[in-house]
Parts: C-alpha cells; sequence; structure tokens
C-alpha cells in the first residue's frame, strides 16, 4: 500500500470515529458530515492506490464512478453526498439531521471504507 494511500485511510477512519462520538452527544449533523468525509476519504484513497491522484471534489458519486463502487453504495451516496454542506452551512440547511440520519450516514460510511479497504487489499 503506498503512504499516500494509508495517510487517508488514517483520516477516513478517524473521521468515522468521530461521527459515532458526535452521534452519541448527539450532534446528528456533524455525525452526518463526518460520514460524508469518511467515505469521501475512502474513495479518495483508493483513487490514490489505483492512479497516484484524485479530483478535487466532495461527490461521492463522482468518485464512486470513478472506482467503480457498486450500485446499491452508489444510491446510498447520494444521500450521503448532501451532507456535505447541508449540515454545515445555514444557506444549505434544509432539513434537520436526526439520530436515523445519523444511523445511515455512519452505516453507509462503514460499508464504504470496508469496500475501499478491501479492494486496495487486493491491489498489492
Amino acid at each position: 500500500m503506498k503512504k499516500d494511500t494509508e495517510l487517508w485511510l488514517d483520516f477516513a477512519k478517524g473521521d468515522l470515529i468521530k461521527a459515532r462520538d458526535n452521534a452519541a452527544i448527539p450532534h446528528f449533523d456533524l455525525a452526518c458530515y463526518l460520514s460524508q468525509q469518511s467515505a469521501e476519504k475512502a474513495l479518495k484513497a483508493l483513487l490514490i492506490e489505483q492512479t497516484d491522484d484524485f479530483p478535487k471534489t466532495h461527490d461521492l458519486i463522482d468518485l464512486g464512478r470513478r472506482v467503480k463502487l457498486p450500485a446499491e453504495l452508489m444510491q446510498r451516496c447520494r444521500d450521503l453526498t448532501q451532507a456535505y454542506s447541508e449540515a454545515r452551512y445555514p444557506f444549505a440547511h434544509v432539513k434537520i439531521y436526526t439520530k436515523e440520519h445519523a444511523d445511515v450516514a455512519i452505516a453507509t460510511a462503514e460499508e464504504v471504507l470496508g469496500w475501499a479497504i478491501e479492494k486496495i487489499s487486493s491491489q498489492g
């Protein structure tokens, strides 16, 4: 595994831990945002491993297409992508995040991270 890949995976894992911590407080909006960040960094880690680069985007669908993320995870990433801005900015804050939102976001991030780790491991 490339050193940069490992660094991005470490950050993805850390964001997932922070997402779980924030869900417990309960800061559900931050849990959703950090779940999005975990998934984003996991997909970027895989891109680094495959191509030594990644696009400057926060769109999980775009990143997912580039690494051939399975269709079921792509669908779940559609909602998670929105948390990047909706959970952080007043102008984009269109919904109140609940425990259910946080649970789904965390579960999606866990699956994306696990999938990315499996793909990275199979390339080495």
